[in-house]
């Protein structure tokens, strides 16, 4: 009878943990399908179930990112577009609360910092991203940009090459690439780094390559 009862407790202890790793999943699965609102709605499920899940705050997060980025596209700085940047910073912030070394919470919100122009926070972010993960090819593609924003070319280059070197396979680090190399006036480094960028399936390269190579 006890050991009945401790396992009833231990059920009702984990389900809604679990629940919240459901929550988490779909709320995940939403996102990278484009649904952010959907996104939002599931993932609040999941903090509400546990609020020490560290992984829902930072997708939360992302997804309040991209609604503020569809509002800026559409209709530029609007107060919407404010509270979604802010809401998103306010999970990024808590994620790293919970867990100060989770990269993905630092390169998310380098990558908003960089939206709202906090070019230093966007530095630091993505220099933490890195420091956790120094595999964390992104994080350099994402530097690489805040160095080429302040023209220092050189750390811009060497960190698109460190991306490169983690993943050659990625398209867009090539476009990303020829794009710093015709800002320092190497054409034909730029036009080889669109034609590979192509080859890996960044079709984007096409109007640069054309633009400037032929």
């Amino acid at each position: 009878m006890i050991k009945v009862s401790i396992i009833a407790i231990f059920i009702s202890i984990c389900s809604p943990a679990k629940e919240a790793l459901e929550f988490l999943k779909i709320g995940i699965n939403a996102l990278n399908s484009g649904q952010y609102y959907e996104a939002v709605a599931y993932l609040d499920s999941a903090i509400t179930l546990n609020p020490r899940l560290v992984k829902a705050y930072v997708f939360r997060g992302k997804a309040k990112s991209e609604i503020a980025m569809m509002e800026l596209a559409y209709f530029d700085r609007t107060l919407k577009f404010e509270i979604f940047c802010k809401e998103a910073l306010q999970d990024f912030n808590k994620s790293l609360e919970l867990d100060p070394n989770d990269a993905q919470s630092y390169f998310e919100r380098g990558k908003l910092r960089g939206v709202l122009y906090d070019k230093v926070g966007r530095l630091n972010d993505f220099n933490n991203a890195i420091k956790i993960n120094p595999k964390y090819s992104e994080a350099f593609a994402q530097r690489c940009a805040a160095y080429r924003f302040d023209a220092n070319y050189v750390l811009a280059l060497s960190d698109i090459n460190q991306a490169i070197k983690l993943e050659p396979d990625q398209g867009w680090f090539y476009h990303i690439r020829g794009e710093l190399n015709i800002e320092m006036e190497q054409k034909e480094a730029a036009c080889n780094d669109w034609s590979l960028a192509i080859e890996r399936g960044f079709t984007d390269s096409q109007k640069l390559l054309k633009k400037h190579c032929n």
